[in-house]
């Protein structure tokens, strides 16, 4: 027990130490993302039950992304607090809502838990990214990062798997799948009680560069490029970068919420079927994140991928919304569905990167609360999505019009990204951005 009251690691964790606190930060953030997106995946079968309408159904999200906007703007307590502890609290409280949402036995009472699990997602959002950030120097940052978009991403492949599987065998209810996430999630919440662990505030404040597995880390001060405080000014190279990667994310947003929907409703296939193909879509984008934060890393640059991922996301987008009132075969579908999800990874895991590195060059002691910043644009486009989505996805006129909305959004992220951290160009020396103008070395042990 005394291992549970020692939660700060007062040297930085090098080699196999440093990856299992990764993996054991990324399994947590999966089976939270677990618990809110079963939703999604058995929508029809929820709102049949409550005798929901559409809009009632969207709405609700609506309302749960309010609360996330909420929670994520207070995520910069984990500069104050630590960042596992509270994230702890997250997972515990999100267990608890998912056997409740099994047992729910009214509409009114199970829209306030999804609320209140919105409200967990928020706040585990920023910390858990904050997390990665904290056991990833620069150099290897691309592939940490994109471990965490496992957690979304990785949540929604269990969520689709799972339903598809419930469902097919003749299983048609949906609490059962509300206690199975609820069943991992406990299992999670127990081994990151045990191992998860943050570091002191004096090492997650500086900018770690490499951390070699003999224990060699590089660390790199940067104390004259950045702002004394955050409140002196409102940090426009977070901000602008996250609503513009959140419109950059439309699709995906209405993936995790809609497209098990709109492929019954729009093009027949059954839920089960459609969970099925959404598992395709969301496995290529787990191994295209890694994929592309791992070259990323390898060439030290990140915009060129970002870019890269911005038009072929338009392309894919445009061909797959001109599919709407066509005839289309499962196989097709199930390729394009494939290639978007491959695409959207090659845009979003180098920008998480990113991102996050250009909150470091601002002030590494305030990570968390730029990652707010990111977090609360991110649930305020979700929210706004909520509110347009009942009008426009009610017939195929509504979803052409909202096909569109998207690929403007993906346009209009593209000039966001010069404002971010790093290079366009492949960083051959020993430099690595912005951070890494004065270096030292320090040595750590696991």
């Amino acid at each position: 027990m005394a291992g549970l009251k020692r939660r700060e690691l007062t040297v930085y964790p090098t080699g196999a130490y440093r990856w299992t606190l990764l993996i054991l930060t990324t399994l947590v953030t999966v089976s939270l993302y677990y618990v809110l997106y079963v939703l999604g995946s058995v929508s029809t079968l929820v709102i049949s039950e409550f005798h929901w309408t559409l809009d009632t159904y969207v709405y609700l999200g609506l309302i749960s992304s309010l609360c996330g906007m909420f929670s994520a703007g207070a995520g910069g307590l984990g500069d104050l607090f630590g960042r596992s502890n509270l994230l702890l609290v997250s997972t515990a409280l999100s267990v608890v809502i998912a056997f409740l949402l099994g047992s729910a036995g009214t509409g009114l009472q199970f829209g306030i838990l999804y609320c209140l699990l919105g409200f967990c997602e928020g706040f585990a959002l920023v910390m858990s990214s904050v997390l990665m950030r904290d056991f990833s120097p620069r150099v290897g940052r691309g592939v940490a990062m994109a471990m965490w978009t496992i957690g979304p991403v990785g949540g929604s492949l269990l969520a689709s798997k799972v339903a598809s599987a419930v469902l097919s065998d003749g299983g048609d209810s949906w609490r059962t799948l509300y206690r199975i996430s609820g069943t991992v999630a406990l299992i999670v919440f127990i081994l990151c009680l045990l191992f998860l662990r943050d570091l002191s505030p004096q090492l997650r404040n500086e900018i770690i560069v490499k951390a070699e597995a003999d224990g060699a880390v590089d660390v790199a001060r940067s104390s004259a490029m950045r702002p004394r405080t955050w409140g002196e000014r409102i940090p426009l190279r977070i901000i602008l970068p996250s609503l513009g990667v959140s419109l950059y994310l439309l699709v995906y947003i209405t993936a995790v919420s809609l497209f098990p929907l709109y492929l019954e409703s729009q093009f027949g296939f059954t839920l089960a079927t459609a969970n099925s193909m959404m598992a395709g879509f969301w496995l290529v984008n787990i191994l295209g994140a890694l994929f592309f934060g791992a070259v990323s890393d390898r060439l030290r640059v990140r915009k060129p991928f970002i870019l890269a991922g911005a038009v072929l996301m338009f392309i894919a987008t445009a061909i797959f919304a001109s599919r709407l009132g066509k005839e289309t075969s499962q196989g097709m579908m199930q390729a394009l569905l494939i290639v978007m999800g491959l695409v959207i990874a090659c845009g979003f895991s180098p920008w998480l990167a990113a991102v996050s590195e250009t909150a470091e060059d601002l002030d590494p002691a305030r990570v968390a609360a730029g990652m707010a910043w990111f977090g609360t644009v991110n649930r305020v486009v979700v929210a706004v999505a909520s509110l347009i989505l009942p009008h426009v996805v009610t017939s195929q006129s509504g979803w052409r019009a909202w096909w569109v909305a998207c690929l403007v959004g993906i346009v209009l992220f593209i000039p966001t990204i010069p404002l971010l951290s790093g290079s366009w160009r492949r960083i051959r020396s020993g430099r690595t951005g912005d951070a890494s103008k004065r270096s030292v070395t320090a040595t750590a042990h696991p």
